[in-house]
């Protein structure tokens, strides 16, 4: 059952996970991003307002589902989380995934020009073949981009990655989460640096690679008997 269907708890736990999520949302917000980066969630735009909330309500809904698997990507692209907040995002599946169109909760900032993103329609697929719906994070959670231009991509530095390590080990703490995917190189260096043990590396969906992650979630829940 998805994880956004009916799920009952008590009142005092949610309360409880509602103040951490919110500490979180709110720490994230006030983090300074690194050189070349954009934070999604911080407050010079008034439009991340957001963002903000798309990120509280998705874990909010997720850690309800008490899921036990968490996914680590490695950084927001800039037609993804740099424009939803939601980790493996993109405003197309906002707009018309069960999982976002069930909760009035979510929006998004470009109505009038939403677009999709590659590497999140992949993840969101493949989940809804497999029926599984982790926690999921990345390496560096701001967005990190070429120096002048801001609507591209680049890979995280080593630098950006230890900073991402801080936001990765409270959500670890904060979800109780014990069994952790790699998905591609940057989370598996960060994993690894973190001595948290890796249940499985999973190819990175983008460049090509969306076959082979598919393929390495897929054989991971089957040797796991998820």
């Amino acid at each position: 059952m998805p994880p956004h269907a009916a799920f009952a708890l008590e009142w005092g736990h949610m309360q409880a996970d509602a103040r951490a999520i919110e500490d979180f949302v709110e720490t994230l917000a006030r983090t300074d991003a690194t050189p070349n980066s954009v934070n999604p969630w911080d407050y010079t735009r008034t439009e991340n307002a957001i963002r903000r909330a798309n990120l509280k309500t998705y874990l909010e809904i997720i850690l309800e589902s008490k899921p036990a698997v968490l996914l680590v990507g490695e950084a927001p692209g800039y037609r993804g989380t740099r424009r939803t907040g939601v980790p493996f995002s993109a405003e197309k599946i906002v707009l018309s995934h069960p999982f976002f169109t069930d909760r009035p909760e979510f929006a998004i900032e470009h109505v009038d020009d939403p677009i999709a993103e590659s590497s999140a329609s992949v993840v969101w697929k493949t989940m809804d073949e497999l029926q599984f719906y982790p926690l999921i994070w990345a390496s560096f959670p701001f967005h990190p981009h070429e120096p002048g231009n801001d609507l591209t991509n680049r890979a995280p530095t080593k630098e950006e990655l230890v900073l991402g390590q801080t936001f990765l080990r409270q959500l670890i703490d904060l979800s109780g989460i014990k069994t952790v995917l790699a998905v591609g190189r940057a989370a598996e260096k960060t994993l690894i640096q973190m001595d948290i043990p890796i249940a499985a590396q999973i190819r990175h969906p983008s460049h090509g690679g969306a076959t082979r992650f598919k393929e390495g979630l897929r054989a991971f829940l089957e040797s796991t008997g998820r």
